[in-house]
């Protein structure tokens, strides 16, 4: 809107705007632009500032039309064959999900056409029509599919029906190991909204709800100041126990004690060849129980998996879209979580790691079109990756494991059959050797040493 003053002769601007009429441009009068219409009219503008409630609901109502027609659209979001189109920056502004998928420099920033794997078409579509329209339709057959996606989407506590899902229903979802979320932090006050809806019948499903809860995942700060203090929290002994216990798991590195040595990432899971995951569990020997540790940076199946110098390291895998090269560190003794290290130079899933003096080595493995019988070794202090010979057979789902100066390779999958073979790798001639056979076939396998 054009600013007038009282010291100037705008007589002909009041009257038109762009070469049209003023009663002509506001083509559809409202309350507000007839206020501003007689405000111009007396001169009485100065200093005022005009406020239109209605405008961003007209706005949102366009942009609607807009999508329903496709016009304007500048994105397709995919899921399983069927497609919708959607204007970027609409997702953006409602969705943390696409505004970093859009804002943060990721490759889907300047695609068209984008693909979302955990997530049905029709809770994607519900969903961005809640985004335009702010109406969606929750019905018991489409509840879980919309609380998921939604969770993916981080609009879970947008949805004013959230407050009045089952337990069973909430339980199930967030006990999900694919769950996407930015930080813990947003699970817990997503379980504390849905708890103060109704405290007096569903106080008795905090503690499990609770438990659910990656807990030393937490800043400590928000553990001791909102999850501790709170009130729901302090009345329960159960609660208070897991808070203990999780502020036990966080301060283990301040103490110099090293978190339970048995560790173990999800790499398999689901019907069809099994869904990437993010999450890593370990097992405390003490407690005799599974504790929930940093998530890696990035959801990763049939990964390899190593220890080395006192630290985990998750090398390759599939995320579900695209066979991965990147490799990243887990270091128990401090508080920065999994890091990213150097890329291998091949992608693949399937693959074995295994540590021989103070190097990693990637053995073998696969993508969609061969078995790789290549191997590369990862130099820890210089954080590079070099190719040393490759085995005599390819293999992937391989079984990998040091014993003494050597690497072991055995049995795998050569792109035909599964194999009974084994061969030896001698660091110091950089060669293979086969050996004996095992005496039954086998492949996606774990091979160790016992001391």
């Amino acid at each position: 809107m054009k600013e007038f003053s009282k010291d100037s002769d705008h007589s002909s601007e009041l009257k038109t705007i762009k070469g049209a009429t003023l009663e002509n441009a506001i083509l559809k009068p409202s309350s507000f632009s007839i206020s501003v219409r007689d405000a111009c009219t007396a001169g009485n503008v100065d200093g005022k500032v005009f406020c239109d409630y209605e405008q961003s609901a007209k706005i949102m109502s366009h942009l609607a039309q807009f999508r329903r027609s496709q016009n304007m659209c500048d994105v397709v979001l995919e899921v399983d064959g069927q497609s919708l189109a959607a204007h970027r920056v609409v997702l953006a502004a409602a969705i943390p999900y696409f505004e970093a998928m859009f804002s943060c420099g990721m490759v889907e920033e300047k695609m068209h056409r984008i693909s979302l794997n955990d997530i049905s078409f029709e809770a994607l579509d519900a969903l961005v029509n809640f985004v335009y329209t702010n109406e969606i339709t929750i019905s018991s057959d489409s509840v879980q599919n919309l609380l998921f996606a939604a969770s993916i989407l981080q609009e879970l506590r947008q949805l004013d029906e959230f407050k009045e899902i089952a337990f069973p229903h909430l339980r199930d979802l967030i006990r999900r190991s694919d769950l996407k979320i930015t930080c813990e932090e947003q699970v817990f006050e997503t379980v504390m909204e849905w708890m103060e809806a109704n405290p007096s019948e569903r106080k008795q499903h905090l503690p499990e709800l609770l438990s659910l809860v990656r807990l030393p995942q937490l800043n400590m700060h928000y553990l001791l100041e909102n999850v501790r203090q709170n009130n729901m929290v302090k009345e329960s002994r159960e609660c208070t126990d897991l808070v203990s216990e999780a502020m036990f798991i966080m301060l283990l590195p301040l103490k110099g004690i090293p978190l339970p040595a048995c560790t173990t990432i999800n790499e398999e899971g689901g019907s069809t060849g099994g869904d990437p995951f993010r999450s890593v569990e370990a097992f405390d020997c003490r407690l005799n129980r599974w504790i929930s540790i940093c998530e890696m940076t990035q959801q990763r199946r049939h990964v390899g998996v190593v220890s080395a110098q006192g630290k985990l390291f998750a090398i390759g895998g599939h995320d579900g879209v695209q066979h991965l090269a990147s490799a990243e560190v887990f270091d128990p003794k401090q508080s920065v979580g999994w890091c990213r290290i150097a890329p291998m130079h091949t992608c693949r899933r399937g693959i074995a790691a295994a540590a021989l003096d103070g190097a990693i080595y990637a053995v073998g493995g696969l993508d969609d079109t061969t078995c790789f019988s290549t191997v590369e070794r990862y130099d820890i202090e210089s954080n590079t990756w070099s190719e040393v010979a490759q085995m005599n057979v390819r293999r992937g789902g391989v079984g990998v494991s040091a014993l003494g100066k050597f690497l072991f390779a055995v049995g795998g999958n050569d792109g035909s059959s599964s194999l009974d073979s084994c061969e030896r790798y001698d660091p110091v001639l950089d060669k293979w050797k086969l050996v004996s056979k095992m005496t039954n076939r086998r492949l996606k396998f774990t091979l160790t040493e016992v001391l």
